[in-house]
């Protein structure tokens, strides 16, 4: 970080320093981000923004206030948090995306070819992973972004492409909603009113919600709203689901399996994080319960697990994925599970990634299993994960990726051994 800022210093023409990933809650001993401390040790005649791992907080320094135009008289709105101090001054702290692009949003955008090419590689991943069909539950329409999106997804051996886009303006002012920002990075704890307005509006024009819930008291916001909606319609035609869950009740599952609300699981929260939110934020109760699994499963839900790539620390990784969803470890500690009644099994993790995900998508009369009729999207591995030790899931390697039948182009094969080449 300190080799790029320095050369941005010395570009006659400064330009903007943006940087992603900063993990205090992962990374204990990180200094403490403020507008001040970026202004004392880094330029302050180049913008710098840095934004928190979580997507959900940045830091700026004086030059990207002043080039936004953001000053002591700016106020809070539509959910963003601009944090001060006890002064009542702007300390350059940032919560939630109205108050993180007041002020990034004049960081220079990506050319046309860089777009092209970043998707194409990031396709190249997924394919290397196993991923056939892509989820993006964030995105936000744009002319640049779609057409290079349009270049790429049109093309057969390209992966298949959910999008999800969010509400006209008319639409959101109307559905409006609003997070609650805590003073640190962590957005467990977030609140969304109006939701009850915003699934019926959805149910009453046969649309499907998905909403995104951290904390027990955002997860029985949502849940309520739902359970108002369906109401009088148990099964759930929709298919309305909830993303996230840390820390969704065992209680609040039971409730979602009876209105057949499908539940998406943040498990690998405890890969990463388990032991700083025992310690730090939870208490060791709480963390034990994260993401009960298998409460899901005996209450008949179609569940699924996500690792809400790239607003996390590790890689989109299903069989990491999976192998936090079987022991409910941390990564450096595997001799401790945390709630280890909550464990799913190989069986149930390969279903959240196969066909419960595709009926959580409405596409499950095309994806999520190998049937006559059905798309041929499949993978060939190195390994069985029935056979496998589920501590040593992540040693399975994707030899190849298949799209309707086809060799997927953006596939590579990894070499393992004697036997196996290496393509790129």
């Amino acid at each position: 970080m300190l080799d790029t800022i320095e050369s941005i210093r010395n570009d006659p023409k400064p330009r903007w320093g943006t940087f992603f990933g900063w993990d205090p809650e992962l990374i204990s001993d990180l200094p403490i981000l403020s507008k001040k401390f970026l202004d004392d040790n880094f330029a302050t005649d180049v913008a710098i923004g840095v934004i928190g791992q979580s997507g959900h907080v940045a830091w700026a320094n004086s030059k990207a206030f002043a080039d936004a135009g953001v000053d002591e008289s700016i106020e809070d709105a539509n959910g963003g948090v601009f944090v001060r101090d006890g002064d009542g001054k702007l300390t350059g702290q940032l919560f939630e995306e109205p108050a993180i692009m007041r002020v990034m949003a004049y960081v220079p955008l990506p050319s046309a070819p860089e777009i092209l090419k970043a998707i194409k590689d990031q396709n190249r991943y997924y394919a290397s992973v196993g991923i056939t069909t892509v989820t993006d539950l964030a995105y936000m329409p744009n002319e640049a972004l779609d057409s290079a999106l349009k270049l790429v997804f049109d093309k057969e051996d390209a992966p298949s492409l959910y999008r999800v886009e969010h509400p006209s303006k008319n639409e959101a002012s109307s559905t409006n909603k609003t997070q609650k920002a805590v003073k640190s990075t962590n957005t467990i704890a977030a609140c969304c009113p109006h939701l009850g307005f915003a699934a019926a509006t959805q149910y009453k024009n046969q649309r499907q919600g998905g909403r995104y819930c951290h904390g027990e008291r955002a997860c029985e916001q949502v849940l309520r709203a739902y359970e108002q909606v369906l109401v009088d319609d148990p099964t759930n035609r929709c298919r309305h689901r909830m993303e996230h869950l840390g820390l969704m009740t065992v209680e609040q599952i039971a409730r979602a399996g009876k209105v057949n609300i499908g539940l998406s699981f943040f498990v690998d929260h405890l890969r990463f994080y388990a032991s700083v939110y025992k310690t730090d934020l939870f208490g060791e109760e709480r963390v034990n319960r994260l993401t009960p699994l298998s409460e899901a499963t005996k209450n008949g839900v179609t569940w699924t697990i996500h690792q809400d790539h790239p607003t996390y620390p590790g890689d989109a990784d299903p069989f990491a994925n999976m192998k936090t969803a079987i022991t409910r470890t941390q990564r450096d500690d595997p001799t401790h599970p945390y709630g280890p009644e909550y464990c799913a099994t190989i069986d149930e993790v390969l279903k959240a990634y196969t066909i419960n995900a595709a009926w959580q998508l409405n596409l499950d009369a095309q994806l999520g299993s190998i049937t006559v009729g059905k798309k041929a999207d499949l993978v060939v591995l190195t390994e069985n994960p029935y056979h496998k030790d589920p501590f040593k899931l992540e040693d399975i390697k994707v030899v190849e990726t298949f799209l309707s039948g086809r060799r997927n182009n953006f596939a590579k094969m990894y070499s393992m051994g004697p036997g196996l080449n290496v393509m790129k």
